[in-house]
Parts: C-alpha cells; sequence; structure tokens
C-alpha cells in the first residue's frame, strides 16, 4: 500500500517569507517530517484534494481592502469556498495571531466574518495560554473545537547573525559608548511609534540614542515621525525595508529593543529581538507576559500605561544594569513547534465532524 502524505493547503506557505518569515519556517519543517505544503488557493478548497486549510491572518485573504465591495466579495468568496471545502473532507485550522485585523478599514464586516469563519473551524492554534483564553472569550465558538497553545519559534537561523555589537556600531556611525534604544519592524498605526519619540524627547540623558528602523505601512506615518525626529538629534531614522543582511546591524547596536504597541495578542518582533539575544521593554499586554514567564524577566521587562519617559528610563537603567541571565534566552525551537501542529492536523483528520449543539 502506498502511503499518501498528508497534504496541506497554507495562507500563507511560503510566499510572505521576506516579510514575515514565521510561516516559512514552520511549514519547512513540517516538509521534512512529510506533509506536503502547498501556498492556499481558493481552488484548493473547491476540488477538495487538500487533507486541511491551514489560515494565519482570515483579514488577510477576505477582508482587508478599503474598498467595501471589494472587501464583501472576497469574504463572501473565501466562507463559501470553506464550506465547499469542508464538505469534500477538508479541515479548518486557524492560527491565531490577533483577535481582530490591525487595520479596521470595516469594523462590523470584519467582526462578523470573523465570527463567521470561526463557525467552520475544526481548531485553533494559540502562541500562548493567555492569547488562547482571549480568543476563547472573544469567540466562545471556538471552545468546541481542539485549542492548542503552541509557542512562537525563534528566528536564529534567518538572517546574518556574526556581526559584534561594535561592529555593529560602527557601521550605524553610533558611539561606543552611547546607550541605545532601538524600534525595529515595520511601522504601523498600532504599533504606536510616534508615542515612542514622544516619551523619548522627555529622556534628559544627552548619551542616549534612538534608532527607528523599518518601512512605514501608511503614507501618513513616515511624514509623522521624520517631523517628530527632526525635534531631537539623539534620533536616527531608517525608515525603509531593511535588507536580511543590514537586520543584524541594527540588534547587535541596541542596548534595549523597545515595542511600545497600543495593543498586542502575539508580537514577532519581540521573539526577532531576543533572537538576537537583546532585551525588551514591551507593554503589559496579550501573549507578553507570558514570554516574560517563557524566557526570564532578566529578558523581558513590562510597562503599564501609556509610555513615557521614565518606562524609558527604567528600562534601560535594566537592561544595561548587571545581572544574572541566561547566555540566551530560551526560545522554542521549530522542530517542536512544526512537531505539535502536525499532530493536531492529525487529531482533526481522525475526529468526526462535529454535530454542532447549541451554543457550538
Amino acid at each position: 500500500m502506498v502511503d499518501i502524505p498528508l497534504r496541506v493547503s497554507a495562507a500563507p506557505a511560503f510566499s510572505n517569507r521576506k516579510e514575515n518569515p514565521y510561516q516559512w519556517l514552520l511549514y519547512r519543517q513540517l516538509q521534512s517530517l512529510g506533509v506536503e505544503i502547498d501556498e492556499f488557493r481558493l481552488a484548493h478548497l473547491l476540488e477538495g484534494r487538500h487533507d486541511v486549510f491551514h489560515i494565519h491572518w482570515v483579514e488577510q485573504y477576505a477582508i482587508s481592502k478599503r474598498n467595501l465591495r471589494t472587501a464583501l466579495f472576497r469574504a463572501a468568496s473565501l466562507l463559501t469556498a470553506v464550506d465547499v471545502g469542508r464538505r469534500r473532507g477538508t479541515r479548518v485550522v486557524w492560527t491565531v495571531h490577533n483577535l481582530l485585523p490591525h487595520e479596521r478599514f470595516h469594523p462590523q464586516l470584519q467582526r462578523w466574518v470573523l465570527g463567521a469563519f470561526a463557525r467552520r473551524v475544526d481548531a485553533t492554534i494559540h502562541m500562548s495560554e493567555t492569547a488562547r483564553a482571549a480568543a476563547l472569550a472573544a469567540y466562545p465558538i471556538l471552545r468546541c473545537a481542539p485549542a492548542v497553545v503552541i509557542p512562537h519559534g525563534h528566528y536564529r537561523d534567518v538572517y546574518p547573525h556574526e556581526a559584534s555589537a561594535a561592529e555593529a556600531r560602527a557601521r550605524l556611525a553610533v558611539s561606543p559608548s552611547a546607550r541605545v534604544l532601538l524600534y525595529f519592524g515595520q511601522i504601523r498605526q498600532y504599533k504606536n511609534v510616534p508615542e515612542l519619540l514622544r516619551a523619548f524627547s522627555g529622556l534628559a540623558d544627552q548619551d542616549v540614542v534612538l534608532l527607528v528602523a523599518g518601512e512605514p505601512r501608511t503614507a501618513e506615518l513616515g511624514p509623522a515621525i521624520e517631523t517628530l525626529a527632526a525635534n531631537d538629534a539623539r534620533v536616527r531614522t531608517s525608515l525603509r525595508w531593511i535588507d536580511d543582511d543590514q537586520v543584524q546591524y541594527y540588534l547587535k547596536a541596541a542596548s534595549l529593543v523597545v515595542l511600545p504597541y497600543k495593543e498586542v495578542l502575539n508580537s514577532g518582533a519581540a521573539h526577532l529581538a531576543l533572537s538576537f539575544d537583546r532585551p525588551v521593554l514591551v507593554p503589559d499586554q496579550g501573549s507578553l507576559p507570558d514570554l516574560q514567564q517563557q524566557v526570564g524577566p532578566e529578558w523581558v521587562h513590562l510597562y503599564r500605561g501609556p509610555l513615557t519617559a521614565d518606562h524609558l528610563q527604567a528600562g534601560l537603567d535594566w537592561a544595561l544594569a548587571p545581572r544574572v541571565a541566561k547566555a540566551r534566552p530560551p526560545l522554542i525551537e521549530w522542530t517542536e513547534a512544526a512537531a505539535d501542529t502536525l499532530r493536531l492536523y492529525q487529531e482533526v483528520l481522525g475526529r468526526r465532524r462535529l454535530n454542532r449543539k447549541p451554543g457550538c
């Protein structure tokens, strides 16, 4: 008898590697376990030839367009295709990266579509216990299906990693003695970068440098940040996409990585910083307290309320103070995450279709 491999249609699989290597790292490992991975197309659901449809951001495929008609059409197309696929035997797995889209063009429609999608899910993946609890509270129907925690893996093998801190600072023309705060990553409204610059302006220390590196996702954010940066000579901006071979210079130059989210459930940027053995200052929200518990308070420092200069000062003092810490933060290996994901696929494929009861 021929052993037919498990076949997964992943949304996305490998197409977003440059923007976010999370999926590439996961599915590369699943391929090594014998799983066949295809980049998602609606036709996969209509054909019914895939065992699992694994989606990460529902909004990306359904409700991310500003034009309401386009959003409605895409939402209807996805939900209809999922219904067809499920009737043909495809199981639906949703990794819940966030509870609502970060860009909320049509809030009521987005909430309705996510609720409707949740009713069609056979299992969900969450990156922490806090994230799982939040998702089940937001979409109670998810309690009717397996909801497992598979933590975010590390990014240690993705980017060059050979420069020293001194070489990185020389490359960026930063003084070897400076205390360096870094914001690194895509710049979007919810990431609150202008507020970071306002808080930084309240720091009296003239030996502190703030590096802001990343590509603004909207036309308004870049000029707003540049205007704020122009008022403080200690601020350096690189408002562009940072190529993979340049990533190490920014992270290795940093004394402390600051991620001042307005709201957050999970943070790939925090995992990137920790993958470069850099301590992070983050709000006490979402999965970030779980991350602190995982890697230790020597690596993750939490603040509450709006970001202030006092928070930045306390974070810098904490990051630079002598302290006992593991040589590297203990982050999850992708081999472990992939094995847990495969076990979930096998579980949902082994289950009968759920007979939805009242409330389910």
